[in-house]
């Protein structure tokens, strides 16, 4: 092998072929070429292809900061080495600098237009960065340059499928499974855009076929949980869910939340034992989910639940006794006696639930007399119902575009005797722009937590929200609440249900036409005009 860096020194050709020798070699070896390459720096100082290859040499035994070093060495040889910019490009998009990697590959398609795979991964850094459009653009530049690959169609593919273009979407993956049929990724997407226009069928054998040509695919292990949940099968469904730490969308940027103690699967445990129910995902799940912690008293002397500051007095006013003890996420835990762990969307899975054997609670949140009546004073002069609303979501939300409600379309929802109050939390980075909607009542900037939401929604008659954690909070409450919800929705609400089994007081009402929300809102309305509050929603 040294003999082989010696001619490689020499006369630089050949780089794959050395590099394939390179990476069958021991590790002693390794570390060998290393040094030999260390002591003959004179000899290749202005070589691109040797620094380059010192880089990959360096990533080989683990040592990304000298391998950055060498790459840069190698571009301070020769500015447009496209290796090298390469390479940093996916070593800084590894540390989570997405933008500067892009830099890289922008400029390897400036100096050659040609180099699809700089193109291709310029469009995958640029998804991670939410760019979805400008991804797009990339992934066509790519595709041009490179019409025969298959696998370059899918990535369009699956960008226009998040864009929500279902229709280009579609176009993509025909001439991408036309190139190849058993495209793991083009089967996939067409899968998932098969389930947003439910589909179920087709989606769950298009699934299938991708796992036939990549058993190794935690995505299509996770879409089909969705699958399942989707359609009722909660005991496969939540089992299969467990993989959303390896197939979801965000698997790059997350890990499974731990405090190093065995988690718990619904196993026989010891008397006197302590489970700690670790926080995940979003508002809503958490509310969702605090209906189940009540249920680990049975097997477990002592409940530790992390939530998220926002919901700490909230569910600390809700759920903790003495048995369960509610924490904020960022509490240490270290000093704590804890014999199990469990990520808190692994719930359902760890209990066993199914349809047939999950009885959900009619109400089980509930907020201090004090500050209802805080809210209740606010509202005071208002005759007539009180009807909460909250049109959009997040904008960073996967699909988010789908759940918001134009509001030149809420006017739709104007009733005789009906006063609006807006439950819609702006975000400072993204303007919200106000319905217009007579009356219309705003006291958000009143509510700094999910307690005063909570407290507000307490004395509203009824809530009408878009799938977020609005609809949560107000169905936990008991409160009467009405769900607009997108066609093809997610799991939790299952398909085409106007009730729901996590929540008794709530009723649900679907698209039945793809990102058609005129028929949901006409439907609300006329539901309005006729909708009188029940006794146990009045007021304090």
């Amino acid at each position: 092998m040294l003999a082989q860096l010696n001619h490689f020194i020499a006369q630089p050709s050949h780089v794959e072929e050395l590099l394939s020798n390179l990476t069958t070699c021991s590790t002693e070896q390794q570390v060998a070429a290393r040094n030999y390459l260390y002591n003959h720096q004179a000899d290749f100082v202005s070589s691109a292809p040797v620094h380059y290859v010192w880089g990959k040499l360096e990533q080989m035994l683990g040592m990304p900061d000298a391998a950055i070093q060498c790459f840069h060495n190698a571009l301070a040889v020769d500015a447009q080495h496209s290796e090298s910019l390469r390479e940093l490009g996916f070593m800084l998009n590894a540390q989570g600098q997405a933008e500067q990697a892009f830099s890289y590959f922008e400029r390897i398609v400036q100096h050659n237009p040609n180099d699809w795979m700089a193109w291709n991964d310029g469009g995958c850094t640029l998804r991670t960065l939410n760019q979805r459009e400008a991804a797009l653009f990339w992934m066509k530049q790519a595709f041009a340059a490179c019409p025969q690959q298959a696998s370059l169609a899918a990535n369009s593919a699956l960008l226009a499928y998040e864009l929500n273009d279902y229709a280009l979407a579609q176009d993509w993956l025909d001439t991408a499974l036309a190139l190849d049929a058993h495209n793991a990724e083009a089967l996939h997407t067409q899968a998932m855009l098969f389930a947003s226009t439910e589909r179920f069928d087709e989606a769950r054998t298009y699934e299938y076929r991708a796992l036939a040509s990549n058993l190794d695919y935690p995505q299509v292990r996770l879409s089909l949980a969705l699958l399942d949940l989707t359609q009722g099968n909660w005991l496969t469904g939540f089992a299969g869910y467990e993989y959303r730490w390896v197939g979801s969308d965000k698997a790059g940027t997350q890990t499974m939340p731990s405090i190093g103690r065995p988690q718990w699967r619904g196993q026989a445990v010891y008397e006197g034992s302590t489970i700690a129910i670790l926080s995940e995902q979003g508002f809503g799940d958490i509310v969702q989910m605090a209906q189940l912690i009540p249920l680990l008293s049975e097997p477990f002397h002592r409940i530790i639940w992390q939530v998220p500051s926002a919901m700490y007095r909230l569910m600390y006013h809700s759920v903790n006794n003495e048995q369960i003890q509610v924490v904020q996420q960022d509490a240490p835990l270290n000093r704590t006696r804890i014999d199990f762990e469990l990520p808190m969307m692994s719930l359902p899975f760890a209990l066993g639930l199914t349809l047939d054997n999950f009885s959900a609670l009619p109400n089980y949140l509930s907020v201090p007399n004090e500050l209802s009546q805080h809210f209740a004073a606010k509202l005071a002069n208002i005759h007539g119902l009180k009807v909460g609303l909250a049109w959009t979501g997040k904008p960073s939300l996967a699909k988010q575009a789908l759940r918001r409600v134009p509001t030149e379309l809420l006017s739709l929802l104007i009733t005789p005797g009906v006063t609006f109050v807006s439950l819609q939390k702006f975000d400072a980075q993204h303007e919200i722009e106000t319905p217009n909607l007579a009356p219309f009542v705003d006291l958000m900037t009143e509510c700094q937590d999910f307690m005063d939401t909570a407290a507000l929604i307490q004395q509203l008659d009824l809530v009408i929200s878009v799938d977020t954690v609005i609809v949560h909070l107000a169905a936990a409450l008991g409160k009467p609440t009405w769900l607009l919800n997108r066609f093809g929705s997610e799991w939790r609400w299952m398909h085409q249900r106007s009730d729901s089994p996590w929540y008794p007081s709530l009723t649900i009402y679907n698209q039945t036409t793809f990102n058609d929300w005129t028929g949901v809102l006409t439907q609300v309305q006329s539901d309005l005009i006729q909708f009188s509050p029940v006794q146990e929603s009045c007021h304090v």
